[in-house]
């Protein structure tokens, strides 16, 4: 049986690849969260934008 060490070749290139994993899962993160916050900012303009033009349309969504 044979151990692996930081040094094998095997367990270097999963450690890389784990790495990589978790900086996607980071960076689609990010792009979510960001998304997110940006929608709910042109949303909550666009319907104030609404709610000026058309005052019978307030709280109806």
């Amino acid at each position: 049986m044979r151990l692996m060490t930081p040094d094998t070749p095997t367990a270097a290139a999963s450690a890389g690849r784990g790495r990589r994993i978790v900086a996607t899962f980071a960076v689609t993160q990010t792009v979510g969260y960001g998304t997110l916050y940006y929608a709910f900012a042109v949303v909550l303009r666009s319907r104030r934008a609404c709610e000026t033009r058309r005052p019978s349309l307030r709280w109806t969504w």
